[in-house]
């Protein structure tokens, strides 16, 4: 066997360690279910020998009194028959010298266990065997037996092997003491039934003599008494008149029944009268109050005479008779015989009093019935908790045990807003009229409490009791009338009883009953009510444990399926409790786990520090905040995780630490990816305003549109990385069958883009408004690579330029590897393309402008008026060949020269100010 908590090394450890549980778990099961002391006794004396690879063992138990200090034989397994019958009875110190070897040495070692209180083991062991171990049964620290093991060969004790047979003998005597409770139960249970027996037999006739009889034999049966005789005391008081006797043959009966006794001659009879008391014969052949010769006829051993003492004077006695053993009556058998003896003595006074007490002899048995129903039925709702089961012994309470017809219980649902029928039971000779009628479960019938013309609901609203005759008054509407009537008539019934079932004054439910009888009398209604009030406890109590049940099952749920790893250390900071993903972040199973000490599970750096911060915890220190350590998994590799600590009181383990370790491998891996996107983000900002100050460079520089749209493809070229760039012109996509055009390209493209039709392409760009990224193979535009036949494989990314909602142009990327754009070059290239039609947008007006000066400047040099411009201040800009014609000076000398200086020369003709 292996350590606690220790993984087994080899296959032959393993195989050990099944057959070890298999053990283990027969023996349990065994035990279970043994029913008899020797039971028991066998499974623990077979299972712990097979467990332990004994030879043979053997339970030996203390004998109770009379015979104190003895070892009786109570079972054994593979003990040699002659060793067997030598052990059949142990004898004390004092008589031990006459005892065999074996028998000697098991007295021997079965003394000094109980003694010690341990485990021993003998000094010697009998013939034949080698080693003798001992171990104590003990009940509440006092021995009550010895479970012995004898080996062939010489065996050594280890802790494991002390463990299993202390732990061994302490299940066995907790079992054997359920046993012995489970027999006093059911002699406890039989002695009710008998007594209630005794209790029915007293009243079920007022034919005296055939009361008497049915008291004797029942009581006889009762006490475990051989012989029970009943006397009656005549009119006088001074004569006993022999009245019933039981155990006897029926011929001595009769004869018996002939011959009374006079009350001086029978000094029994006359000590219980006269002290109304039991009287107490454990000897009857040596008691001087006996009559010898009587005891000597029937054998009697021992006798108890019962006075039967009525209300007003002394009716007779009950004799109870052992011949088998001397009987020795405990208190609590006094007391249950007295009581059997009272009943026999109402009995009796009810048949002398039969015409005085005919109606209310009646009236108290149908209350004692409905009491005794009333007091099953509420011990049974006491012993389960399942609400359905509850509800259902409530319904069968009110028909079998008050005596109605049917019964049906409905619980408010719905937060109180309606009332469903969850549990209904009827007569056994009315149920299948009642099934048919309903057509099933009555689990369909629901009632809304916002139905207040509805009898039920306005009882169940009141708080009060309600008696009517009608069902269909209390079924409508959730049952049609005519159903309803049916139902009535086949269940028998014709008084309708309706209470609310009250909990601390909230409504829970509600209790019908249907009555056989006209009315129903205020002390049924009592008892009924008395009933309902204990029925919805029970329902409440049922209710909150399936409250507490299922918040409970939420709560395993909750964490055996938690998504971080949940363990429980305990006060020496093993593990004592982990759920699945602790058994999946380790890649360990639970049984490997438990019992494990938390710093075992550590990375040698982080050990120091969890364990402080653990026995601080544990010593009632502060919550520390998450922190990150390393644990190690199957294969001793470091999981990254991050700790939290709770300090939590348990009722069985007192103070634990709960530890949630969250797996941060992944959150680790993100933030690694995060600084890396976060360097490459960075870059690419870098890049898009290095691209964007190179556009701004090359705008400036570069006032012709075709400089500026190479310039755009080199820099969205260059800053995704591509082997080529196009970019097409589209800015008459818009109009019919207008063309579209190549308006730069940058890299080397395997084919003559500007030869071919594109349109479609740049239309399925232009349309999605936003970039495409397609493989090559799947592309059927024109842009499919035709004719390199190197089987390389490309991404091509169209991205629009778009400018106040009208198409620009379309940018088209080629890329190899990697294969496709990540999200970011496509965000930054859309950036770019943007800026690019501004850019290309700029250039068209620069270009339209040009061009509208030089089409100004033709028609003003060829025109046959002479043409004078003249700047602001005043000076003269420009002038055309037909005015240096008509000025005879060349556009050289004009150009600079204010006008005045030309137009309005100084002369003495000249105009004092020029007109200009």
């Amino acid at each position: 066997m292996t350590d606690r908590g220790s993984l087994p090394g080899s296959s032959e450890e393993t195989r050990a360690l099944q057959d070890t549980f298999q053990v283990v778990r027969r023996l349990v099961l065994d035990l279970l279910a043994a029913s008899q002391e020797s039971q028991v006794l066998a499974a623990v004396a077979e299972q712990v020998r097979l467990l332990l690879g004994a030879s043979a063992s053997c339970v030996l138990l203390a004998a109770p009194r009379p015979a104190p200090g003895t070892l009786e034989l109570a079972a054994w397994d593979g003990l040699p028959e002659a060793l067997r019958q030598e052990c059949g009875l142990l004898k004390e110190q004092a008589r031990a010298e006459g005892l065999s070897q074996g028998a000697r040495a098991l007295w021997e070692a079965a003394r000094r266990a109980m003694l010690q209180g341990s485990v021993v083991q003998g000094r010697e062991a009998p013939p034949g065997f080698a080693a003798l171990v001992a171990t104590p049964l003990k009940r509440r620290k006092e021995a009550i037996g010895v479970l012995a093991l004898l080996f062939r060969e010489p065996r050594p004790l280890d802790r494991t092997d002390v463990y299993v047979l202390e732990s061994s003998a302490a299940l066995a005597t907790a079992v054997l003491d359920n046993v012995v409770l489970l027999r006093q139960e059911r002699e406890r249970r039989l002695q009710a039934a008998l007594l209630l027996e005794v209790t029915q037999a007293a009243t079920s006739s007022l034919a005296l003599g055939e009361v008497l009889q049915q008291v004797a034999e029942k009581t006889a049966r009762l006490a475990q008494a051989d012989r029970c005789s009943i006397w009656l005391l005549n009119d006088a008081g001074d004569t006993l008149l022999p009245a019933a006797l039981s155990g006897m043959d029926q011929a001595f009966v009769q004869e018996w029944l002939k011959h009374p006794l006079r009350l001086d001659q029978e000094p029994l009879s006359r000590q219980a009268l006269e002290t109304g008391k039991p009287v107490v014969v454990q000897d009857a052949l040596t008691d001087p109050r006996t009559d010898k010769d009587a005891v000597r006829l029937f054998g009697d051993r021992s006798i108890v005479v019962f006075p039967l003492l009525g209300r007003q004077r002394r009716l007779g006695t009950l004799f109870l008779n052992w011949v088998r053993e001397q009987k020795v009556l405990s208190e609590a058998e006094l007391e249950l015989t007295q009581a059997v003896a009272a009943q026999a003595t109402v009995a009796i006074e009810y048949a002398w009093m039969h015409a005085q007490t005919e109606a209310r002899l009646q009236e108290t048995r149908a209350a004692y019935r409905q009491l005794r129903a009333l007091q099953e039925t509420t011990a049974l709702l006491t012993t389960t908790l399942d609400l359905q089961e509850v509800l259902e012994r409530i319904v069968w309470g009110v028909v079998n045990g008050l005596g109605y017809n049917i019964a049906a219980l409905g619980v408010l649902e719905e937060g109180g807003r309606a009332l469903r029928v969850r549990a209904m039971a009827a007569a056994p000779h009315l149920e299948e009229a009642a099934e048919a009628l309903l057509g099933g479960a009555p689990e369909v019938l629901r009632l809304s409490l916002d139905e207040v013309q509805n009898l039920a609901v306005q009882a169940i609203l009141s708080g009060g009791v309600l008696l009517t005759h009608t069902l269909a008054d209390l079924a409508a509407p959730f049952l049609p009338r005519e159903t309803g009537d049916a139902l009535q008539k086949a269940a028998q019934v014709q008084t309708m009883a309706v209470i609310p079932l009250l909990v601390h004054g909230q409504r829970v439910g509600a209790l019908l009953a249907g009555s056989p009888h006209p009315e129903i009398s205020p002390r049924e209604l009592e008892v009924l009510q008395t009933f309902s009030s204990q029925a919805a406890m029970a329902i409440h109590n049922a209710s909150l444990h399936q409250q507490v049940a299922e918040s409970e099952r939420r709560f395993r749920d909750v964490v055996e399926h938690a998504s971080d790893a949940i363990l429980h250390l305990d006060a020496r900071l093993e593990l004592c409790f982990v759920n699945r993903k602790a058994e999946d972040l380790l890649g360990r199973p639970r049984e490997a786990l438990l019992g494990e000490r938390a710093t075992t599970l550590v990375a040698p750096q982080d050990r120091r520090r969890l364990s402080r911060r653990l026995v601080r915890l544990l010593e009632g220190g502060e919550l520390p905040a998450p922190f990150e350590v390393h644990l190690l998994d199957a294969q001793r590799k470091p999981i990254p995780v991050e700790l939290s600590l709770a300090r939590v009181v348990t009722p069985d383990r007192g103070p634990v630490v709960e530890v949630i370790a969250r797996d941060i491998r992944d959150r680790k891996r993100l933030e690694q990816e995060r600084a890396a996107l976060l360097a490459e983000t960075r870059r690419r900002s870098r890049q898009l305003q290095l691209a964007f100050h190179q556009l701004g460079l090359a705008l400036a520089s570069m006032p012709h549109l075709e400089q500026t749209l190479q310039a755009i493809v080199d820099l969205a070229r260059a800053l995704l990385e591509a082997d080529w760039c196009t970019l097409h012109d589209c800015s008459e996509a818009g109009e019919a069958g207008a063309p579209v055009c190549l308006g730069a390209a940058s890299g080397e493209i395997p084919l003559r883009l500007h030869d071919e039709p594109i349109a479609a392409w740049t239309q399925e760009v232009l349309l999605a408004g936003k970039p495409l990224q397609v493989p090559e193979r799947n592309l059927t535009s024109p842009l499919a690579v035709q004719g390199e036949g190197n089987g390389s494989e490309g991404v091509l990314l169209g991205v629009p330029l778009v400018l106040q909602d009208e198409p620009v142009g379309v940018l088209t990327l080629r890329r190899a590897k990697p294969a496709r754009f990540s999200q970011e070059e496509v965000a930054l290239v859309s950036g770019f393309a943007h800026m690019a039609a501004l850019a290309i947008e700029r250039a068209r007006l620069f270009a339209s402008v040009l061009q509208e000066k030089q089409e100004v400047e033709a028609v003003i040099r060829h025109t046959a008026d002479g043409i004078l411009l003249i700047g602001p201040d005043g000076r003269i800009l420009d002038v055309n060949p037909t005015l240096e014609d008509l000025l005879g000076m060349s556009r050289a000398d004009l150009v600079g020269t204010p006008c005045a200086e030309i137009l309005c020369r100084r002369g003495p003709n000249a105009p004092r100010e020029c007109p200009l």
